[in-house]
């Protein structure tokens, strides 16, 4: 049986630490995109008997399912993770928290766990499974110092509409944002029956929006558009970049513009492209787009938007 241990002081009380680990979507964001760990189901938050179901990638296709249950959940101290199936022989993961003082505590990370056929598979793979937890934890941690402390200085729950919510920074940012206990409602051209987020469907394309919709949202984000990397840059996808940018935020700002209760805040992505390749200039926020480049020229577009 071999054992992992780390201890980490956190900058928040106890009971707030506690919180952040049991408000919904903590695996979440306690699981490195690195890792391709899909999440099946959970139920019951990390209550004894509540359980995930994971499907680990191991090589394209190919994953492997991992079976956890909660066990020994002590409110405001501590619960387990028992490993029910799975690629280890044995695993038990015991999440503690302890009071420092009234504005720090210390979180504690105890695993055991044990590979199968040990002899063999430690000699083989120790040292690669030791890396891998170190890695884990070293993101675990440095995510649950920052997330858990902005909870703590949290000062209200928002609506926030964010649009673009499936892409590479949208996906973490709705993660990040249910999990800090802001409602959040995606802007998308279609309804996905398995998502239990509120969806409210848009067409950028042929300017389809009900306006009505968007009342009342403390906060709109909208990172929308064609991925610059998804396809070979010919004239028919250069078009498409371009204007999957300028329509969607020219739709959203007009929309938003004549609701009766605006939000109070609307968020735009950009892009340093908007300098251009310029590698021999420093460049700040006073530096002008060069005409005639694509990316410059989008960005330009995107931000007059």
């Amino acid at each position: 049986m071999k054992n992992f241990l780390r201890e980490i002081p956190v900058p928040v009380s106890q009971q707030k630490l506690f919180e952040w680990h049991e408000n919904p979507g903590a695996f979440e964001r306690l699981t490195p995109s690195w890792e391709k760990i899909k999440i099946n189901s959970h139920t019951g938050g990390i209550k004894t008997g509540a359980e995930v179901k994971l499907a680990i990638n191991v090589l394209g296709p190919i994953s492997i399912p991992w079976h956890l249950r909660h066990d020994d959940y002590i409110e405001g101290d501590q619960f387990v993770d028992n490993q029910i199936s799975g690629s280890f022989e044995h695993w038990q993961h015991r999440h503690i928290m302890s009071k420092v003082d009234d504005k720090s505590s210390l979180l504690r990370d105890s695993i055991d766990y044990m590979l199968p056929f040990a002899f063999i598979s430690e000699f083989i793979a120790g040292g690669f499974v030791k890396n891998k937890l170190e890695r884990l934890f070293n993101f675990r941690h440095q995510v649950t110092r920052i997330e858990a402390k902005l909870l703590q200085e949290k000062k209200e729950n928002m609506k926030i509409l964010v649009a673009g919510s499936r892409g590479l920074v949208g996906s973490e940012l709705v993660s990040f944002l249910r999990h800090q206990g802001h409602e959040v409602v995606r802007l998308s051209r279609s309804q996905n029956a398995e998502d239990e987020l509120e969806v409210i469907v848009w067409d950028p394309d042929s300017a389809s929006l009900n306006e009505a919709l968007l009342d009342g949202f403390d906060v709109v984000i909208n990172l929308a558009g064609e991925n610059i990397a998804n396809k070979r840059w010919t004239e028919a996808q250069k078009q498409e970049i371009r204007e999957s940018r300028v329509k969607s935020t020219t739709l959203l700002a007009e929309a938003l513009a004549k609701v009766k209760n605006p939000p109070r805040a609307f968020l735009c992505a950009s892009a340093i492209g908007y300098y251009g390749d310029r590698p021999d200039e420093t460049l700040n926020e006073s530096s002008v787009p060069i005409k005639g480049d694509f990316l410059s020229d989008t960005c330009a577009a995107w931000e007059a938007a």
